[in-house]
């Protein structure tokens, strides 16, 4: 069953009665040997090779014994060619992208060919996904019973830290997210499609040039926040769908006339003239007609025309195609307004003597009982103009009761248990997140640490962004406006209720100080030309005696920053333990508005740290009326 490619035969001859030669005479044995020689080609024929040890030989000038005529001087017969096209409808908008967190509709477009019809459509979809760590490793995610066999290369698609992609169909009947064996529910409204990884289904018959369209929908929830380096690895990851479609029909062709010959020819048919009663053309006139592909033969003696019914034929067609999931939204977050009394906290970007450990202008870090100021960015990384995300609201979200960090959203920023930040209206353009375009909510959150903790690395909550994508129309041009109807868009789907995705907030570090700072203003609203007093209080929180050192930056005139003021300029202040210290100014403001005061610089001479750390440009903000 295995085919031989040979160069040449060698046969051996021996005689048919051996024993006749007698005794110990030789054997007579002929031997004949047949080599393959390759033929010259003449100078002016060209040699095409096709496959091993086959060619087509052609020549400028046709021999007069093959005529033009009589066709072909070979012919390949091929089996039934489908002529049905696919095309990926919604690939071209999306630059084949997915949004997590929603369903996102693939359109096939299935336009059968001009010269067929097609009856008995069954298409049959099947799909896989894997994923791509950022070290460039992929992954495969497969079953419980093909995992053994691949571990390195797979892991399980029903663990519910990969989020595989599924296939999921519209169910009217459900009034509830339906939980899955992958580890997470479908939105309100969806089911799996069979078991998720693939499914079947009809289509009615297309005639020639007809189209039709079929909706593969997937659905890949939003990562969840998870802790560790493995989530973080997960969630980095590039995920994709490879989906297959197979579509089979039976193809029917049109009805073909052939000609077929009488019982018997007149002369005139032999010859080729006229016959009596018919038309006045000469020979066998025939025509063939591209657009109907039937042909037509002119009726003369000896001959009449016969419709000859087609046998349909089954054919298959594949389609495969890809979808790269993303996420509709990212985040970053970065620190606000900087507290300017650190308090003698011991991190490193509070020391006296700069270093390189940290950066208090990047880093998030405040002390037990202090306020943390972020600014949340939202924006997106897709590059299409199809993929444009709708934001609704954002929320904040504290961490689990616990935490050891206690993090509360300060009454300045929102109010309510899950604090609301933001709530889009309609007339708000700024709602809507597109390639290049950002959008930044700043709140500030109070933290306090548990009795028995001295310093705690946490996260500042999460924040909740609940959003809506822009589905795409269905192109209405050569399709059936009935088959239409039943399609409200292709791309990201808009669900009835907004779908959410959630961003772990900053890490912030917090720190028991050893010392706590204050200022206030009496009376809280001073007013021009009435004295009024700034005190800044201090208070040693170890057992310990502490000397601090104090420094305050003189304006360089009066009207620089509006203020007449009096009080310690320079000096010393010594607190014993659990001491509180007041150190007083009397103030006179000569302008009304926006002011601030002169920088005040106070710090710990055991520690080596900062306990008030104004700088021009950073001081606190004073408002006279």
């Amino acid at each position: 069953g295995k085919p031989l490619k040979c160069d040449g035969v060698r046969m051996s001859f021996y005689p048919v009665q051996v024993g006749v030669s007698g005794g110990t005479e030789q054997v007579p044995v002929i031997e004949l040997t047949i080599d393959k020689k390759k033929p010259r080609t003449a100078a002016d024929i060209k040699r095409t090779p096709f496959e091993e040890e086959n060619y087509i030989a052609s020549a400028w000038s046709r021999p007069m014994r093959l005529p033009l005529s009589a066709g072909p001087r070979s012919l390949r017969v091929l089996g039934p060619q489908p002529q049905m096209v696919i095309t990926n409808v919604t690939e071209s908008l999306t630059d084949g992208k997915a949004l997590e967190g929603t369903v996102n509709r693939v359109l096939l477009k299935l336009e059968a060919g001009p010269g067929e019809h097609c009856a008995g459509i069954d298409f049959r979809v099947s799909c896989f996904s894997v994923f791509i760590t950022p070290d460039g490793i992929t992954k495969r995610l497969v079953s419980e019973q093909d995992l053994s066999a691949e571990a390195e290369t797979s892991v399980d698609m029903r663990n519910a830290k990969y989020r595989t992609p599924v296939l999921v169909s519209e169910n009217a009947a459900s009034d509830s997210p339906q939980a899955t064996d992958y580890g997470y529910s479908l939105p309100k409204g969806w089911k799996l499609a069979d078991e998720g990884q693939g499914f079947e289904g009809k289509l009615r018959v297309l005639k020639g040039g007809d189209s039709t369209y079929i909706q593969l929908d997937f659905f890949r929830p939003c990562p969840s926040i998870q802790a560790g380096a493995q989530a973080e690895e997960i969630n980095s990851s590039l995920c994709k769908t490879d989906f297959y479609v197979t579509v089979s029909y039976r193809q029917e062709r049109p009805t073909v006339r052939r000609r077929s010959s009488r019982g018997g020819r007149g002369r005139g048919a032999e010859r080729g003239g006229p016959a009596k009663g018919r038309g006045r053309g000469r020979g066998r006139g025939r025509s063939f007609s591209s657009n109907s592909e039937e042909f037509s033969v002119s009726e003369h003696s000896g001959e009449m025309s016969e419709e000859v019914a087609q046998t349909p034929d089954d054919v298959t067609l594949d389609y495969s195609g890809t979808v790269v999931w993303s996420r509709p939204i990212e985040a970053s977050f970065s620190p606000g307004i900087i507290a300017s009394q650190p308090c003698g906290m011991s991190h490193s970007s509070n020391s006296i003597t700069p270093s390189d450990g940290g950066d208090l202008e990047m880093d998030f870090v405040a002390v037990d009982g202090g306020r943390v100021a972020a600014k949340c960015t939202l924006h997106t990384q897709n590059t299409s103009d199809e993929l444009r995300a709708e934001i609704v609201g954002i929320r904040f979200h504290g961490p689990d009761e616990e935490s050891p960090l206690k993090v509360k959203l300060s009454e300045s920023s929102g109010s309510g248990e899950n604090k609301e930040l933001y709530t889009a209206s309609i007339d708000d353009n700024c709602r809507i997140l597109g390639p290049g375009s950002k959008f930044s909510v700043a709140y500030a959150v109070d933290v306090s640490l548990d009795a028995e903790e001295s310093e705690v690395r946490g996260h500042l909550g999460a924040v909740q962004v609940d959003w809506m994508p822009f589905p795409l129309k269905v192109p209405t041009d050569g399709a059936n406006i009935s088959t239409l109807k039943q399609f409200n868009g292709h791309g990201p789907l808009r669900l009835e209720t907004p779908s959410t995705i959630r961003f772990q907030g900053p890490s912030c570090e917090v720190q028991r100080a050893p010392f706590k700072a204050e200022i206030a203003v009496l009376p809280p609203t001073p007013s021009v030309s009435s004295p009024f007093a700034v005190h800044y209080v201090f208070e040693n929180l170890t057992s310990f005696h502490q000397t601090l050192e104090l420094t305050m930056t003189e304006p360089t005139s009066d009207s620089e920053s509006g203020l007449l003021f009096s009080g310690l300029v320079n000096g010393k202040l010594v607190l014993a333990p659990k001491e509180k210290q007041i150190v007083a100014y009397n103030v006179v403001a000569m302008r009304p508005g926006k002011t601030t005061l002169p920088p005040l610089a106070v710090s710990s001479k055991r520690y080596s740290t900062w306990i008030v750390h104004e700088t021009t440009g950073k001081q606190s903000p004073l408002y006279v009326f």
